[in-house]
């Protein structure tokens, strides 16, 4: 005889019938057992809230990029893309905003790589690549709709569970912005130094212009350095201004020990990233053309289709 005790927070199911807490139940052949959907939400408050209904949905759309992104994302069906975080619903109350997201339970892409010794580990290049295919497909379907993210880092990247070859998903769009048009440029100095292009302007260096989309890509660039090596290319930790600075002369060193055990495709490819003008960075669109995905580029379709795709699509049913 198999029994089954229900002790989830959500709920167990049993032929589609809530077990309920803490009950137990004798279970037969052919029974069927399921969880209900798990959903996290965050509020977010604002200093600018008004009385009226009207200015307080106007002043939210205007301020809070989670709100604004998320409801782009929702407009497009789907919800959204694979590896973007499922926005499930948003609505006003008491002058908060709600964002119901699916709960993703791997944690982030920081806590991923902490070894045993507190410091970051590097990881086999084969992972690296497969992580690295899905942030930019995350990033195609966003700036395909003109959308920058503005903080990609490896706190904001979550994983469906801690392993190789998981889902891995891009989140937390609070600084993200909508755009008029592709080329069109943001001003703000905004986002986490240690991740942010030159030209988004911590080191306010002379001929700041502004910057685009391709903000992005850099912050891709020093992701994939750090899932390569372990280190941060331009971190001071004593000195936010350093780092800043590091960026802008956009000096790195692939010829350390730490490269390697790294391809000649797989340097070139951050290369490319971290290139100081933009103009010479590699778009989202030109990524997926690099050799170094374009050497296994039917086999990571396969494994994306295979292991990703479907495994999403199921669950948004």
């Amino acid at each position: 005889m198999v029994y089954c005790q229900d002790t989830s927070l959500n709920g167990t199911f049993l032929n589609g019938i809530l077990i309920g807490r803490q009950h137990t139940v004798l279970l037969s052949h052919g029974d069927s057992i399921g969880l209900s959907n798990v959903y996290q939400f965050s509020y977010i408050e604002n200093s600018i809230f008004k009385s009226e209904k009207s200015s307080l949905i106007e002043a939210t759309k205007e301020k809070i990029g989670d709100y604004e992104v998320s409801k782009r994302i929702i407009g497009k069906g789907a919800f959204g893309e694979p590896n973007i975080i499922s926005v499930r619903d948003t609505f006003f109350k008491n002058h908060k905003v709600f964002i119901f997201e699916d709960l993703l339970t791997g944690g982030d892409l920081f806590s991923y790589l902490i070894g045993p010794n507190e410091t970051l580990r590097a990881l086999p290049e084969a992972e690296v690549l497969f992580i690295c295919y899905q942030i930019l497909h995350a990033l195609q379907y966003l700036h395909s709709l003109c959308i920058a993210h503005r903080d990609l880092k490896l706190d904001n990247i979550l994983l469906e569970s801690p392993f190789p070859g998981s889902r891995v998903v891009l989140g937390d769009f609070g600084i993200a912005k909508t755009l008029s048009e592709s080329r069109s440029k943001m001003s703000t100095v905004i986002g986490t130094p240690e991740y942010s292009a030159p030209e988004v302007g911590f080191s306010r260096s002379k001929g700041f212009d502004g910057y685009n989309l391709l903000c992005d890509m850099w912050s891709l660039g020093v992701i994939v350095h750090i899932l390569f090596t372990g280190i941060s290319p331009f971190f001071d930790e004593n000195n936010v201004k350093q780092t800043a600075i590091n960026a802008s002369n956009g000096k790195i060193f692939l010829e350390t020990e730490e490269w390697n055990k790294v391809s000649s495709k797989g340097k070139d490819f951050v290369s490319k990233l971290l290139q100081v003008n933009p103009d010479k960075r590699l778009t989202s669109n030109e990524c997926f053309q690099h050799k170094w995905i374009m050497r296994f580029a039917s086999r990571l379709e396969e494994l994306y289709n295979e292991k990703i795709v479907k495994g999403w699509i199921v669950a948004q049913k």
